[in-house]
Order: structure tokens, then sequence, then C-alpha cells
């Protein structure tokens, strides 16, 4: 796991800065959805991204076999919003439900799941499972006081060097 992100309901949970959260949370046979951004293929015509059967190759048509054919009634004088066109296909975000954990490697930092995972490899994506997340404390609240410490000393400097520039 290379990162995490906490939704603002669970800003309650007892998570701090160097406590570790890791796939052990999960156990084998969970049942988890997924959501990542799917891979991106294009601009892509009707045939490819709608799955039309394009026109026939003979019989009077001459470079229409892909092509999507009528598009709208000539009445309206406008086209209907949700007709079927060629555009971009894929790179959108999609969630797929009731997937299962099969292994859970937590040496590795590395979850089997058994299904379609949404995206490309080493992309993105958010994991949310049934149960309680566990949290280990790597350093006590003592040790992690002096980084915090340090930070409010990096800010006065900066403060200071502001103050002499517009001075």
């Amino acid at each position: 796991m290379r990162e995490l992100r906490i939704k603002k309901e669970q800003d309650n949970m007892e998570i701090k800065r160097g406590d570790i959260v890791d796939v052990s949370s999960f156990n084998e046979g969970d049942i988890v959805q997924i959501t990542g951004t799917s891979k991106g293929k294009g601009f892509q015509g009707v045939v490819k991204r709608h799955r039309f059967h394009g026109g026939p190759k003979s019989h009077g048509h001459k470079d229409q076999l892909r092509m999507p054919g009528s598009i709208g009634a000539k009445g309206p004088a406008h086209v209907f919003k949700g007709t079927r066109m060629g555009g971009q296909m894929g790179n959108e975000r999609i969630t797929t439900k009731n997937l299962e954990v099969v292994k859970v490697d937590a040496g590795q930092g590395e979850l089997y799941i058994k299904g379609a995972v949404p995206g490309a490899r080493n992309s993105f994506i958010i994991i949310q499972g049934e149960g309680e997340m566990e949290v280990r404390s790597m350093k006590s609240e003592t040790e992690s006081a002096p980084k915090e410490k340090v930070e409010d000393k990096e800010a006065s400097k900066q403060e200071q060097v502001m103050d002499e520039v517009r001075e």
C-alpha cells in the first residue's frame, strides 16, 4: 500500500501520523469493492465504442462501412441528448463490486483479488471492505512530538525571512 486517504466522516478514527495501516486489515474470503480509473483508449468510433454493426459492404455504399448512419429525424432539427456517437472511450471512474480477497501477503503489502480490477498496472485504486481497520502504533506520542516542533521552527524561520524581505 503506497497511500492511505481518509474520508471526512472517518476523521474520528485513532489514526495518527506515523501509525502503520497495512493490508493485514483484510482477511482471505472478504468481499470488497474496488474503484479505479479504467484504461483510456482514446477517440473511438461507434463500431468499437457502442458495438454498432456498420453499414452494408455493397449496394451503393462507398466509404460508409463504419459510420453510425442516421442520428435523428429531420423534424426536431437537433440531435437528442444521449445519442450514441463516437468519442472518448475509457479513462473513466469505474467501481467493481463483490470481488473476493483470495490471499493476503502482509510481508510484501499485497492483496490478491479474484475478479476484474479496473485500471492499469500500478494505478491508484480505492479498496472498500467491511470490518474494522487495524492500526498499529509505530512510535509513541512523545517521539512524534519533536517533529511537530521542528515544523514550527521552520515556519518561524520562513516568517522571519518574509519580514526581512518586506522591510
